[in-house]
């Protein structure tokens, strides 16, 4: 009955609402736990979701850095070919993503050991790049690891070209500093200026062309000597740098196919047979005359008129023809 009146007449509609307001923190009390364990999960949920994007992230920013090395190369390039109206291709290549695993203890010996050996097709002379420049290149190859020869070793030399001009040179490390290199027999009279950005030329057949080397820092001319003294700042961070490129060469393109036979075989059976045509046909010039020279195996010359009809001797070779004038 107090159910169907309060259905009705709303009698019970105060004491509902004050029961509600009484028994709202215990209901709060009790989603309360669900409530903080779904917090943390969210939480540490997100926060690898974020570790994984970031991660994502930072190697798309390496590989765009790495695409974008050769912008200027190819800026400068592009110019010098439309100034000469040639072509030139552009070898791609293929980047592997590699870590640095330590360095030489060796105080005079500049290297770098990386994660990537023979088993992942690592070999001597392979360019390594990081996310600025060239680093160096693969000296020596074990199945897991690598060791890497900086640029700035004084064993290493590399095959540069200023970027502005296409003035070639040779950056040899010092033994010095593991930030400097030195350009050599560079002539005081040579177009090269503080501040020009050089790169690879790949004329050494291993490094290819167009990676950022260095940038040129100073430049001392001395009159007692016939080179001037040209030294370099290397763009990668040899010091800094955890992640590296391995550079591998895209495949060569396949030779082309030989002709079918059969193909040659009809050619040179037209190249034999058109000559005849013509030797036929009535010439309206009384001086020109078609002259028909057959060998025979034993000194013999079949008859190569149509009315005779005999056959060339067996191992006798086909008629040369040749046209000529009296």
């Amino acid at each position: 009955m107090l159910m169907f009146a309060d259905s009705r007449f709303d009698y019970l509609g105060k004491v509902r609402y004050y029961t509600a307001v009484a028994v709202t923190p215990l209901h709060l009390m009790a989603n309360l736990p669900s409530r903080i364990s779904g917090s943390f999960g969210n939480f540490f949920q997100s926060r690898n979701e974020f570790e994984a994007a970031n991660a994502r992230l930072e190697e798309e920013l390496l590989m765009l850095q790495f695409n974008l090395q050769k912008l200027a190369h190819l800026e400068a390039e592009n110019r010098r070919l439309n100034e000469l109206l040639k072509a030139s291709s552009i070898v791609n290549e293929v980047a592997v993503r590699a870590q640095l695993l330590g360095e030489s203890p060796d105080p005079f010996s500049k290297r770098l050991l990386i994660n990537k050996g023979s088993n992942e097709g690592v070999y001597v002379g392979q360019p390594v790049l990081d996310a600025y420049g060239l680093m160096g290149q693969v000296v020596e190859v074990d199945p897991l690891t690598s060791w890497v020869l900086l640029i700035t070793d004084p064993l290493h030399a590399t095959p540069v070209q200023v970027n502005r001009n296409g003035v070639r040179a040779i950056a040899a490390g010092t033994p010095d500093s593991l930030h400097q290199l030195t350009l050599e027999n560079v002539a005081t009279t040579a177009d090269v200026q503080v501040g020009d950005v050089l790169v690879t030329s790949g004329l050494d057949q291993r490094l290819p062309a167009g990676y950022p080397v260095g940038v040129v820092g100073s430049i001392v001319n001395d009159p007692g000597k016939s080179f001037a003294t040209v030294h370099v700042t290397p763009t990668a961070q040899l010091d800094r740098s955890r992640n590296v490129l391995l550079l591998f060469s895209s495949p060569e393109p396949l030779p082309p196919q030989p002709l079918p036979e059969t193909t040659v075989i009809a050619e040179s059976e037209a190249l034999v047979q058109a000559p005849t045509d013509v030797a036929a046909a009535p010439t309206n010039n009384p001086q020109a005359e078609t002259v028909v020279v057959t060998e025979a195996a034993n000194s013999a010359v079949p008859d190569t008129s149509e009315s005779s009809g005999a056959a060339p001797a067996d191992g006798a070779e086909g008629p040369r023809y040749f046209e000529g004038r009296e």
